[in-house]
């Protein structure tokens, strides 16, 4: 037996605390309640409790088709192509901030009329203060005319002496020379970040990653409030000015702002479609939606790769990413509003027409009866609640376990996000082929799709979610183990690190999808990324250190990968169960699971909440109308839970 929530209120005006059924231990205070709130419940709420039960928009879904022709059509010409420009965003600073392999100091420009080659300048140049290689930040304080002439044997210019390695040594006044055999030019070659400014292109990430910490639960508000349609909106407009504007920044503090700005829509650019995609198909198939989601933004990044080896100027690259979002905005207006959010938002008859569309593209026939049963549970919920009730992510940390749960998935969060973007930046950026490293990181990264569209509907969400991240994990960690004489093996390692890694993200956005109530859903899934991204601004800094510990970036994403996946242990199990609408559901989500249940490799389908909500009603009827209480009292004890929704 289980009460819904606006149900409970009659036993607390008889003594009962605020989680009645649980507080009542006894079972003579428990049927003491049980008569008394037969007795205070009033006939408006013997109607609502009695009325025929509202139809669950999981349940509408299912009636006009989980995943019909209307779905897969939005889903595979409008939601997936625009997910493929977010990628470019997301990653397209690593090669506009790219750091050439070699450079080193200018020489003046007197000494371009000897026409040097380049083995004569690096005569010229002192030697590295660790004794490998050349000094690439300093220079001779020396007139290098005296130690250059003309070979009239050799008809060219030679140098006759060697300058005196304790010389003294200046800064390079004249600015630098680039090996541009990778990159023919990128905002380090432009604007000279190197030596004392070699930290900046890696400040550029930092505050890419900080827009999108400022920006994320700006839209994760709107897209709760306003709808998930017009943030998207305004999401895509914003990057695609500042995406080009970004070509044409004429210093770097105005390239660092353009940033910001761009930064604060990558995150959200992603997340509403996705969010949109799983909100308009039934839980059968939200795994399916989820993981062809994601292999959009796999293949944006593997297109990213391409795009970047064949446009090797940072401006032109900067415009050629930001492009396609013009053509996004051509699909825009073909985005349906959510369905779920406008029945949690009492805008019933919007959604009515959601489900009308749907039903006629997908052949299935409808009645009015089903229509007006659309919404009726949320409807007596919101008469029920106090005048100007707003939910907000703070209502995630109100109970006590959903406050655990949105904690839990924050911190995973932060470890797939960490160890996802660092190994995505770990390879290109100190790869001699860097290239090549990042498409292989995103070509790794589909087989991993295959693997979560095996698992997800047979093994639940939690355990592969844990086994992956451990693996991924412990691969990271391995390859801290290779030696430098074996980069091929080195690269298989960190590869499957990313691979494993990659299904744990996956099956984390699903989770979260799933376990964040709808009423709060965008703003709480806002909520634990902005936490994320900001506790993985560090993530740049990391992998920075790799220039002088190139194991070091390794071995904390590998610590990290682990600990991330024991906190996973601890998250309910998801797998068929209907989304939580409300925040009183994502309370009562896997509130009993037992630890038999967590170490269960094949997770059972939940019951649906209508199943459940029949149950309800016809108990409570028997508790109204039966003069024996204690037959109800021992068909009570029976049922596994009192409240659940």
């Amino acid at each position: 037996m289980a009460l819904k929530e606006c149900q409970i209120e009659p036993y607390q005006r008889c003594g009962a605390p605020k989680e009645f059924p649980d507080a009542a231990a006894s079972v003579e205070r428990r049927r003491k309640l049980v008569a008394c709130g037969a007795q205070q419940m009033d006939a408006a709420e013997r109607e609502m409790v009695e009325e025929p039960e509202g139809t669950t928009t999981d349940d509408a879904l299912r009636k006009v088709g989980s995943f019909g022709k209307y779905q897969r059509l939005i889903v595979f010409f409008i939601i997936l192509p625009a997910i493929v420009p977010s990628a470019f965003h997301s990653f397209n600073q690593m090669f506009i901030a790219a750091v050439p392999g070699d450079f080193h100091c200018r020489l003046p420009p007197t000494l371009d009329r000897y026409n040097l080659t380049a083995a004569q300048i690096q005569s010229l140049l002192p030697n590295a203060p660790e004794g490998e290689g050349k000094d690439q930040c300093h220079m001779y304080d020396f007139d290098y005319n005296f130690v250059i002439s003309f070979d009239n044997d050799k008809g060219t210019h030679v140098i006759n002496q060697t300058i005196p390695p304790d010389h003294r040594q200046i800064e390079c006044i004249y600015g630098y020379e680039y090996d541009r055999s990778i990159y023919n030019s990128s905002i380090v070659t432009e604007w000279d970040l190197v030596c004392d400014k070699s930290f900046h292109p890696t400040l550029a990430l930092v505050l890419l990653s900080i827009g999108e910490v400022l920006g994320t639960p700006v839209f994760g508000y709107l897209s709760d409030q306003i709808g998930r349609k017009r943030p998207y909106l305004a999401c895509f407009v914003i990057q695609l000015i500042f995406g080009v504007a970004t070509a044409y920044a004429p210093n770097f503090p105005v390239f660092c702002v353009f940033r910001i700005i761009v930064g604060g829509t990558y995150g959200a650019i992603y997340s509403l479609p996705f969010i949109l995609a799983l909100e308009i198909v039934g839980p059968e198939h939200r795994a399916t939606v989820s993981v062809l989601c994601s292999i959009t933004y796999s293949l944006g990044n593997i297109g990213l790769a391409g795009i970047a080896y064949l446009v090797r100027d940072w401006q032109a690259l900067a415009l050629y990413t930001s492009a396609p979002l013009s053509v996004v905005g051509l699909a825009w207006v073909f985005i349906p509003e959510s369905p779920r959010w406008l029945i949690a938002r009492g805008r019933v008859e919007e959604a009515k027409g959601f489900f009308r569309k749907a039903a006629k593209l997908n052949g299935v026939t409808i009645d009015q009866t089903f229509l007006d049963s659309l919404g009726k549970e949320e409807i007596q919920q919101q008469r029920l609640s106090p005048p100007g009730k707003r939910h907000t992510f703070l209502d995630l940390f109100k109970t006590p376990n959903l406050r655990r749960n949105t904690l839990l998935l924050t911190f995973v969060n932060f470890g797939n996000l960490a160890v996802y973007s660092g190994l995505s930046y770990y390879g290109p950026a100190l790869s001699p082929a860097p290239h090549l490293s990042f498409f292989l990181s995103g070509l790794v990264e589909l087989p991993g799709y295959l693997f979560v569209q095996f698992t997800a509907d047979r093994f639940g969400r939690r355990m592969p979610q844990i086994s992956c991240m451990l693996v991924g994990g412990m691969a990271c960690i391995a390859a801290v183990t290779v030696p430098e004489s074996s980069p091929s093996v080195f690269m298989v390692f960190c590869l499957v690190g990313k691979l494993f890694i990659n299904i744990s993200y996956l099956i984390a956005e699903l989770m979260e999808g799933e376990l964040i109530p709808t009423v709060i859903r965008s703003e709480g899934s806002a909520f634990t990324e902005i936490v994320a991204s900001a506790l993985a601004t560090s993530v740049p800094l990391i992998v920075y250190l790799g220039y002088q510990y190139l194991s070091l970036p390794l071995i904390i994403f590998g610590v990290l990968a682990c600990v991330a996946g024991v906190f996973a242990f601890f998250l309910p199990e998801t797998f068929g169960a209907d989304l939580p609408e409300t925040v009183f559901d994502g309370e009562e989500f896997g509130k009993h699971t037992t630890m038999r249940e967590r170490f269960t490799l094949f997770p059972v389908k939940k019951r649906s909440r209508s199943s459940i909500s029949a149950d309800n009603r016809d108990e409570l009827r028997h508790f109204s109308e039966n003069s024996d209480q204690e037959s109800a009292i021992r068909q009570r004890e029976r049922a596994p839970s009192v409240v659940v929704a």
